[in-house]
Formats: C-alpha cells, structure tokens, sequence
C-alpha cells in the first residue's frame, strides 16, 4: 500500500514526522501527568499529538515492510522491525492513558473542553452509566492515570530512540567503509 512517492521509498519521508510527533506526544503527556495545573489546558491538545503520533507511527510500520520487501531483510532491519512493533504498542497504551487522564478530568472539572469546545461533562453524565460517575469519582483513579500516563511517555520515549538508533543502524551501515556502499 505505501511504498513510494516520486519513486523514491515513502518510510523515510513517515519516520521524519513520527520522529517529532512521538516525542511532542510524550513530552505533553509526561507535562499533563506531572503537572496537574497545566492538564487544563494542555490536555486536549495532548490527546490530539497522540493522535497524529499514532497515525504517523502507523503510517512508518506500514510503509516499512515494502520497503523491506525491496531492500532484503538483513539482521539489522528484522531487529529494527521487531522494536517498530513494540513501538506501536507503546504508542497505543500512551494514547489511551492520555486519553483517560484528560476524560477523567475534564469530567471532574466539568470545564469545557480545551476551554473553546462548549460540551460539558453534564451532557455526558446523563448519557453515562451511573458505574461510570462512581469510577471517575474514586480518589484513586486521577492519580492512577497520571502514573500510567507518565510512565507509557518514559517507555514510549525510550522506544522511540531504540527504532529510530536501530533504523539509523540498518540504513548506514557500511556507509563510508571500504567496500560499503
């Protein structure tokens, strides 16, 4: 499906964007579980950069297996590849953790949403299960999600230079070596 534009492979044109958005994503949402005052306004535009960071690092695992397909699959790229893999789960589980951190409190502020979007938490309780008001309403949980929430931004972090070190490795090793490419 993405393998080139204007013939050239479409992988390394995705990693540039993932490799700002996935550390924007991480930052915003290691500041909104460290610092309850900036989750605000903070919190929705979180949610956002962990969206476009999922998109893109879907975007680089989708376009990296053709091209893989057409480099050959050497020990650098299959290892590569399977840290892409655990990438894409760090990404997801940040994202969700954000995702329920600003949820839960936006719910419990009952502010508008990025302080400009006039939806309230009232028009969601009344759609809500009464299970939900209780869980949201816990002591425990607001902390809970800040702790996942910034240890998913850690371990996304983390990730995110082991692909992008092992992208760097596979690429150009060999590169101005005698008899490297």
């Amino acid at each position: 499906m993405l393998d080139t534009v204007f013939g050239l492979p479409i992988h390394p044109l995705i990693v540039h964007a993932t490799v700002v958005m996935v550390p924007v994503a991480t930052l915003l949402v290691g500041l909104c579980a460290a610092v309850p005052a900036t989750r605000r306004r903070l919190a929705w535009p979180t949610v956002l950069a962990c969206l476009v960071a999922t998109v893109t690092v879907a975007g680089a695992a989708l376009s990296g297996g053709p091209l893989e397909a057409r480099v050959g699959g050497g020990a650098l790229i299959h290892h590569h590849a399977d840290l892409a893999k655990l990438l894409v789960a760090w990404v997801l589980v940040m994202s969700a953790a954000a995702v329920a951190l600003a949820y839960t409190d936006w719910y419990r502020e009952g502010t508008p949403v990025a302080g400009w979007l006039p939806v309230r938490p009232q028009m969601i309780r009344a759609l809500a299960p009464a299970a939900m008001g209780r869980l949201v309403g816990t002591r425990w949980l607001l902390p809970a999600l800040a702790v996942l929430s910034l240890v998913t931004a850690l371990g996304t972090l983390v990730q995110i230079v082991l692909v992008g070190h092992s992208g760097a490795q596979a690429a150009w090793s060999g590169v101005g070596r005698a008899g490297g490419r």
